[in-house]
């Protein structure tokens, strides 16, 4: 409700395992890998969070403009080769 309202957009790598499985919500853009993936992670202005939601749930959050910068450089390469 709050990206909606806010007309935030989301883009997603997710394992071609899923396609078809998970409805995206709206504004929310999805592509699909056949490679391997690293943990879940999110890029967000000068932050990067990797969480693991294991049977602990773990998470580490870096913040920098630097790292942020090359964490979505690395998901702009992979967004591209990527299907849809």
């Amino acid at each position: 409700k709050y990206r909606d309202e806010r007309k935030i957009k989301v883009y997603g790598i997710l394992n071609k395992e899923l396609k078809g499985k998970i409805k995206p919500f709206k504004r929310t853009y999805q592509r699909y890998a056949s490679f391997p993936l690293p943990p879940n992670m999110a890029i967000f202005r000068d932050k990067v969070v990797i969480a693991s939601w294991g049977e602990i749930p773990t998470g580490i959050l870096i913040q920098g403009k630097d790292i942020a910068e090359q964490y979505k450089e690395l998901f702009k390469q992979m967004w591209k080769i990527s299907k849809k």
